[in-house]
């Protein structure tokens, strides 16, 4: 029987992802590259939209950062939608299809996670340091079908992540719903990821932050016609690939 903690944090995660809908910010401090998001997510029919910005770091420190790459970005039942230039010309839907019909795809999953929870320690009284165990997430779908898919997802996202137990603090507003999270991603060491060059930076483990204001009722976000569409995995597959291929360029510069 769990602890009188873990199960009221239990009650706080059943009752954020049953609210209506909210705005969000997430942030995402990865080695090489941050980046940010700020949208708003119909929980009850599984969809959001966002403006996303990335940032790379220069090569050289004292010239700074570039400028940032916006997209806009929609997420539709498990298809990813990105307004993308084709071509040099106007601006276009493009989707990538992910098989997944939940959150598991979204960069929103996180909070999703949070269903995997089993161990909680207090840090004051709305704000929790907590153990996602990602094969008890698995278990907690409601169908064998579900379950499936939800290690799929995991395994899409990172070699492994369906095994992991992740650290994650979140904190709590007054009426005891979710309005912060903050998760530690592992490293991926993946043989399909290319290791760090010499001068590189090193690895660093992935940090997501998604914070969260409520509202009332579902918003409204229509799903876009697509002009073009694809695979999500044949694609990041075909960046690997193109990535290895790369890779003995970059090690002689």
């Amino acid at each position: 029987m769990p602890n009188k903690g873990l199960q009221k944090l239990r009650e706080s995660i059943d009752l954020t992802l049953n609210q209506p809908g909210a705005y969000f910010q997430l942030e995402i401090l990865a080695t090489g590259i941050s980046s940010s998001s700020h949208g708003i997510a119909d929980f009850q029919n599984v969809s959001s939209t966002s403006k996303d910005s990335f940032r790379f770091p220069t090569s050289e420190p004292e010239e700074g950062q570039v400028d940032n790459n916006e997209i806009i970005s929609l997420f539709h039942q498990g298809e990813i939608f990105h307004l993308l230039e084709v071509d040099g010309g106007e601006k276009e839907w493009t989707a990538f299809e992910t098989g997944d019909t939940g959150w598991g795809s979204s960069t929103l999953a996180p909070l999703f996670w949070l269903q995997g929870v089993d161990q909680v320690k207090p840090l004051g009284t709305s704000r929790y340091q907590l153990s996602i165990n990602m094969q008890r997430y698995i278990s907690e779908q409601p169908t064998s079908d579900a379950r499936a898919q939800a290690k799929k997802s995991l395994e899409n996202n990172m070699v492994g992540l369906s095994t992991q137990i992740l650290s994650c603090e979140v904190k709590c507003d007054p009426r005891g719903r979710i309005e912060w999270l903050s998760v530690i991603m592992p490293i991926d060491n993946s043989p399909e990821i290319p290791v760090s060059l010499e001068g590189e930076e090193e690895v660093q483990p992935t940090k997501k932050t998604i914070s969260l204001s409520f509202i009332d009722h579902p918003p409204s976000i229509p799903k876009p016609d697509a002009n073009f569409r694809y695979s999500t995995m044949e694609f990041i597959n075909s960046a690997v690939e193109q990535d290895k291929l790369d890779l003995p360029t970059r090690e002689k510069d």
